[in-house]
């Protein structure tokens, strides 16, 4: 519900409208109960008298929920933040483009110093932000895939820096190879689960996991079709992530659908006439 700050209240703690409402209507005193009486029977209360009772109706509820009592604080204000999903989706983008071009030899062979600053900042640090705050905001699903992913680019991009400059050895193909194979578990979890998410999480992540399935026998054969085909679905992949980034600020941004994605839709329950079919859907409860 809306809030208001209770008057003479220097430390700004919020107040449901409601109560206040609830309180306004409140009349004259009778045995018993506040509202039993009537406008005929009973003078209304002033102003003074019912902001008094409405005082002492939040002390009443903080009191009874502090943790002596042992139950949980009663949430009068919930913070409003802004969307997480389309800074994370950017990152992962940018990050998994760049590196299926390397993969398929269009920015080179060797992972320069600029291929590690977009892996570590873009693919990771701006992952975990959003992955946190999707936490935060109770966003199961976006809160596991961008801090595990975004973990994973920190890590590679540090991992990178330290072998350029000869502190570390490079990773042993074997372990390059089980990282690719709990990275390929990891995201056909991720694309069982995004069933429930839109039509653009579940082919992005399924491009996601075909990268990992090519990523396990280019680990042993470099410059192979399989490194080749790894590049590509990164590429198709991170392209899709980049387009959806786009589409949901932007629809955030103007208030209703201007690139459709299928948000919230469930395959196969609704025909493409149907008005629920996700490209007539209305963006709804976007944060």
């Amino acid at each position: 519900p809306p809030h208001r700050t209770r008057p003479g209240n220097m430390s700004g703690a919020p107040v449901a409208l409601g109560d206040i409402e609830a309180a306004i209507t409140v009349k004259g005193p009778s045995t018993g109960d506040l509202g039993a009486g009537t406008a005929s029977k009973q003078p209304s209360l002033s102003v003074a008298d019912r902001l008094e009772q409405l005082v002492a109706r939040v002390e009443a509820i903080e009191e009874a929920s502090s943790p002596r009592f042992g139950k949980p604080p009663v949430l009068l204000y919930r913070e409003k933040i802004a969307s997480p999903s389309p800074l994370g989706l950017i990152g992962f983008g940018f990050a998994t483009v760049t590196l299926g071009l390397v993969q398929l030899g269009a920015l080179g062979g060797e992972r320069t110093a600029v291929y590690a600053v977009i892996a570590t900042f873009l693919g990771g640090i701006a992952q975990v932000i959003a992955g946190i705050f999707e936490q935060k905001d109770g966003g199961l699903f976006g809160s596991w895939a961008f801090t595990i992913f975004g973990l994973n680019w920190t890590g590679t991009g540090i991992m990178m820096v330290l072998v350029e400059a000869e502190i570390v050895p490079p990773a042993d193909e074997d372990v390059r190879a089980l990282s690719a194979v709990l990275f390929m578990v990891f995201s056909l979890i991720l694309t069982i689960l995004s069933y429930k998410m839109s039509l653009f999480h579940v082919p992005m992540l399924v491009n996601v996991l075909l990268h990992f399935v090519c990523e396990v026998p280019a680990v042993y054969e470099d410059g192979t079709r399989w490194e080749n085909a790894s590049g590509a679905f990164a590429v198709v992949a991170g392209a899709m992530a980049v387009w959806l980034a786009f589409a949901q600020a932007l629809n955030i941004l103007h208030g209703h659908v201007v690139l459709p994605y299928g948000e919230g839709f469930r395959w196969g329950h609704y025909p493409r006439h149907h008005p629920n079919h996700p490209w007539h859907l209305k963006v709804k409860d976007h944060k």
